[in-house]
């Protein structure tokens, strides 16, 4: 009967998730070495256009340019900018600016979004390097276009493979193909390393799972920085063991440009 269930969700559910979730997305690495303002980057100076104001912390310190994209370097992504530059910082603080209470209140991080890349600039007024921080010298981001895949991670995928299952199987085999199901999708579609537009993947919890309500349509991998990839290893990027940093947006903000309401998480509590 266990072999019987195994052949089935290898043959008939786990195609039939990929069928249903599996969407480009993007990848990317980190490549140490002096950047361009306007570059897609991690760490130095930021793109500043003239007139515009550096972003402050709940307590009026200025904040840590962490990386930017330029939508224009990237390859497209459906629903993404196709030009501008978007710009994410954070915090010194144990938490990296993350609120643990509210996770899109951009207090102590914040994301900023720029409709041209090619503005006259001016060197902004930035804090001092902090060692502490997972930024460690300027480094140009490199794309390479992916897929992705609902993972197991991901709050959602119990509730699609619950659906999945329960019309294929037997009421009495529903829990175990759904537990086999989660356990070859982990091996199956590997949701892991540095990406943009992917479905969202986590070595913590999914913050979501616990605050639906607020939470739930954050379905958009704005920008996923994964620990355990070997480039970011490489880079230097730490969280206090291997993690995600999440930030995660809607379909329908981001098709709006409105970066004001994005999740970011890189840990639970």
């Amino acid at each position: 009967m266990a072999d019987a269930l195994f052949t089935a969700i290898q043959m008939s559910v786990l195609p039939l998730i990929e069928h249903k979730t599996a969407k480009p997305c993007l990848r990317f690495t980190f490549e140490k070495g002096a950047c361009d303002r306007n570059t897609s980057k991690i760490g130095g100076i930021p793109y500043f256009p003239v007139g515009a104001e550096y972003p402050l912390s709940s307590m009026g310190t200025p904040l840590y340019f962490f990386l930017q994209l330029n939508f224009a370097e990237m390859p497209p992504l459906a629903a993404f900018p196709k030009k501008g530059i978007l710009q994410f910082f954070i915090n010194n603080d144990m938490f990296l600016g993350m609120n643990l209470v509210d996770m899109v209140t951009q207090d102590d991080f914040r994301i900023v979004y720029y409709a041209e890349d090619d503005l006259p600039q001016e060197t902004p007024e930035m804090p001092a390097a902090d060692p502490s921080l997972p930024i460690h010298g300027e480094a140009k981001i490199c794309f390479k276009e992916d897929m992705s895949v609902l993972h197991p991670s991901d709050f959602s995928f119990d509730m699609l493979c619950r659906e999945i299952c329960e019309g294929m199987f037997s009421p009495a085999q529903v829990d175990q193909a759904c537990e086999m199901t989660a356990s070859l999708a982990e091996r199956e579609f590997d949701g892991s390393g540095n990406r943009i537009g992917s479905h969202p993947f986590f070595r913590d919890l999914d913050p979501r799972a616990q605050w639906a309500d607020l939470y739930a349509d954050k379905q958009v991998s704005l920008l996923q920085i994964d620990t355990a990839d070997q480039n970011s290893e490489a880079y230097g990027i730490t969280l206090d063991g291997y993690r995600t940093m999440n930030f995660l947006i809607s379909e329908e903000d981001l098709k709006n440009l409105d970066f004001s309401n994005v999740l970011y998480s890189w840990m639970t509590i």
